[in-house]
């Protein structure tokens, strides 16, 4: 999934941690609470340069990731399949389930309103109910979906690991209702990376970087011990699938 866009992000990360490690900047992020780092001194002038330098990148990763996992729940929708599928990402790959998941959610009550007026009207005249047609729209298009299934049985676990999405409760808990087995955040207590972008976007504290507490259904882990920064998660999948007991009964 847009493997040139990421290998271009990740090459930029990488010359920005060069740069920002020759400061000590990438220390004092890891071991310190960043907002204490902030509200004690100004942000240093390496961390400005880091955070335009993947500023455009970035925020390109992060709209092809929600158009993706918006084509992603049509695929779900559409397809003939008919056992439940478990989604396991990290870094941008887990913000195309997130956002899947949102698509889902959002047809999941379409379903249900669409349904009770199935059924009322098929209680009103007598006849079954027939393969329903929902309606996405958006400002600039409309698109039609046809599907069968409910929304809500399509997904069984969901794992987001090293999630680059700011902490929305409201939106978590409405993934949460469309997936029918395990939800997990995998989190990077010292992710630089994460800390940094979402500091430069108004201080909002990202999923991948802390424990969420408040959602229903929700598993936190703390993967700190298991990979050594954002840009390593692939690396370290088997060691974080095999702590969360992924798979097991």
């Amino acid at each position: 999934w847009e493997s040139k866009m990421l290998k271009c992000l990740c090459h930029i990360v990488e010359n920005v941690t060069m740069e920002v490690s020759s400061q000590a900047t990438k220390f004092a992020l890891q071991y310190s609470v960043i907002g204490a780092i902030i509200s004690a001194v100004a942000l240093p002038s390496a961390l400005l340069t880091a955070s335009k330098l993947i500023d455009d990148p970035y925020q390109i990763a992060v709209i092809r990731a929600d158009e993706a996992g918006k084509e992603l729940a049509k695929c779900l929708l559409q397809s003939d399949e008919r056992r439940p599928v478990t989604l396991v990402g990290f870094s941008f790959g887990a913000r195309v389930i997130f956002s899947c998941l949102r698509e889902l959610a959002r047809q999941q009550e379409i379903w249900e309103r669409v349904h009770e007026k199935n059924v009322d009207s098929s209680e009103g005249h007598g006849t079954g109910r027939a393969r329903s047609s929902f309606k996405s729209s958006s400002s600039s298009e409309e698109i039609h979906f046809e599907y069968e299934r409910e929304p809500a049985s399509l997904v069984a676990d969901v794992v987001f690991i090293g999630l680059p999405r700011a902490i929305d409760k409201a939106a978590l808990t409405a993934c949460r209702r469309v997936a029918g087995g395990r939800f997990v955040n995998c989190y990077l207590r010292n992710d630089w990376l994460l800390s940094l972008m979402f500091l430069a976007r108004g201080g909002a504290q990202a999923c991948g970087t802390k424990q969420i507490d408040g959602v229903p259904g929700l598993e936190n882990y703390d993967v700190t011990n298991l990979v050594e920064s954002h840009t390593k998660y692939g690396d370290a999948i088997p060691r974080i699938l095999q702590t969360i007991r992924f798979c097991e009964p």
